[in-house]
């Protein structure tokens, strides 16, 4: 599954990983242990990767079915010493990384985010979901 929250109103990486992580749990995409380990998994490094984007992601233990989840700010708020404004939380279970082939999505995710492309997401100010 793919889900995308566009110019959503949140002031920090807790509260944006707490609310994308709210939206999978409710749809039964994960376990309730997986914010945490998602929490967790920042203290030991930011996953902010500049040009104000970051890739959160948690213990692949807790997630009962992979997706992965965009959302956009309205304004960028602080990951660790980076301003983030698209965050793409990545929720793979170990078994689909091969057959997703999240190789190729993160080539892609490279070519776009040198050439700054990611931002088109800011363009729209409704949410969808596919």
């Amino acid at each position: 599954m793919l889900q995308f929250k566009i110019k959503q109103k949140l002031k920090n990486k807790e509260e944006v990983i707490n609310f994308m992580a709210l939206k999978l749990l409710e749809r039964g995409y994960i376990n309730s242990s997986y914010c945490k380990t998602v929490l967790e998994r920042e203290l030991v490094s930011s996953t902010s990767i500049g040009n104000g984007v970051a890739l959160p992601h948690g213990d692949p233990n807790n997630i009962l079915m992979s997706s992965i989840s965009f959302m956009t700010l309205e304004n960028p708020i602080i990951w660790g010493e980076e301003e983030v404004e698209l965050i793409i939380l990545i929720s793979m279970k170990k078994e689909d990384v091969s057959k997703y082939n999240l190789r190729d999505f993160f080539e892609i995710l490279k070519i776009t985010h040198e050439n700054d492309c990611l931002r088109f997401l800011s363009y729209f100010s409704d949410a969808y979901k596919i």
